[in-house]
C-alpha cells in the first residue's frame, strides 16, 4: 500500500531587512514560509508545484524592481527543528529559476525540485533545508531578502510509486492541485473576559481555487506544541485548544468558491488565566485525498486581568 504524502503549509509573511533606511518601502513576502512534507520515498524526485500547486512565490511589496537570487542553504545549528537534521547535500535541491526579476508590487515564482538518492541509509530520516532569496541588483545600497524552509521526512520502508498510481499520471509525473487558502493568517482578540462565550466577529474563510474539483476540509484547534512550533514572544501556548471551537468542524467547498466558518472562544473563570496572552493554532486539513495539505492560521488572545 502506498504511504500517504502529508504536507503542512505554514503561511507566513516574511520580514524585510535592509542595511540602511530607504526613502521607499523595500520588502518581500511569500506564502512559502515553512512547509513540512512527510513519507517521501528514496529514489524519487518531487516538485512542490506538481504535488500541491505550491511553487516558491515571492511578491515584491516595494515600489522598485528587484532582482533576486534563489538558492538552497544549510540551516544553522540554532535553526534545526525538533529531531530534523540538515539536508545531507544541497545537490538534492534544484530551482527552476535561480534568478527572479520582480517589478514593483508584482509576484514571480520558481518551481522547487527535491531528488532523494536511492540509498537505504536515508530510510526513516528527517531533514530540513532553507531557501535564501536575496537581492543582487536593482536596489542600490539596500540589501533585502527572505528565507523559506522545507522540512521533509523519508518513509521508513521503500515503496516505489508505480506509474499511473495514486500519486502519478501515465507519464510518471507526480500530480496534484490541492492548494487552498485560509484567511486571515493571524487573528488578534483582546479584552477577553473569563467565564463568557464569545462569538468572534472575525470568521475563518476557506478558499478553494481549484477550477474543477471541490474538497472537504476539517477544521481543528491545536496547541503550538502540536505543530512543533514556539509561541510568539510575549505569548504562551494555549492551555487548552478546546477553549476555541467552531460552528463546523468539516465543510465542503466547491470548485472556485469559498466558505466561512464561525469561531467561538471561552475561557473558564480561573485565576491562572487572568491577564495572560495565549496563542491558538487553527488547522484546516483537506480530507479524502492521497495528498494531505494542512494550512495553519494563528489566533492571539489577551485575557482581561
Amino acid at each position: 500500500m502506498l504511504k500517504k504524502v502529508i504536507l503542512f503549509v505554514f503561511l507566513l509573511f516574511i520580514l524585510q531587512f535592509s542595511t540602511v533606511k530607504p526613502s521607499y518601502t523595500a520588502g518581500l513576502s511569500t506564502s512559502f514560509g515553512k512547509i513540512l512534507i512527510e513519507n517521501l520515498q528514496i529514489g524519487e524526485t518531487y516538485n512542490t508545484k506538481d504535488l500541491i500547486n505550491l511553487p516558491l512565490k515571492i511578491k515584491n511589496t516595494s515600489n522598485i524592481t528587484l532582482t533576486l537570487k534563489v538558492e538552497p542553504a544549510y540551516p544553522g545549528k540554532n535553526q534545526l527543528e525538533m529531531d530534523f537534521e540538515a539536508i545531507p547535500d544541497l545537490s538534492w535541491i534544484k530551482t527552476e529559476k535561480e534568478i527572479l526579476t520582480i517589478p514593483a508590487k508584482e509576484t514571480r515564482e520558481t518551481n522547487l525540485f527535491l531528488s532523494i538518492p536511492k540509498n537505504k541509509k536515508y530510510l526513516g530520516k528527517k531533514f530540513i533545508v532553507y531557501f535564501w532569496s536575496h537581492s543582487i541588483a536593482g536596489t542600490g545600497s539596500i540589501a533585502i531578502g527572505l528565507k523559506s524552509k522545507l522540512l521533509f521526512t523519508i518513509a521508513s520502508k521503500h515503496s516505489p510509486l508505480p506509474k499511473g498510481g495514486a500519486f502519478q499520471d501515465e507519464t510518471g509525473k507526480i500530480k496534484g492541485n490541492y492548494q487552498f487558502s485560509v484567511l486571515p493568517y493571524d487573528i488578534v482578540v483582546k479584552n477577553i473576559k473569563m467565564g463568557k462565550v464569545y462569538n468572534l466577529k472575525q470568521t475563518l474563510k476557506i478558499i478553494n481555487p481549484n477550477k474543477k474539483y471541490g474538497f472537504t476540509y476539517e477544521i481543528k484547534s491545536l496547541c503550538v506544541e502540536d505543530v512543533g512550533g514556539k509561541p510568539k514572544e510575549g505569548y504562551e501556548d494555549t492551555p487548552n485548544p478546546g477553549f476555541l471551537t467552531f460552528n463546523k468542524t468539516k465543510i465542503f467547498v466547491p470548485a472556485k468558491e469559498e466558505r466561512e466558518v464561525k469561531m467561538y472562544l471561552s475561557f473558564p473563570k480561573e485565576k491562572e488565566y487572568k491577564g495572560k496572552k495565549y496563542v491558538f493554532i487553527i488547522q484546516v486539513k483537506i480530507l479524502g485525498e492521497k495528498v494531505h495539505l494542512k494550512v495553519l492560521s494563528r489566533l492571539y488572545v489577551t485575557v482581561n486581568k
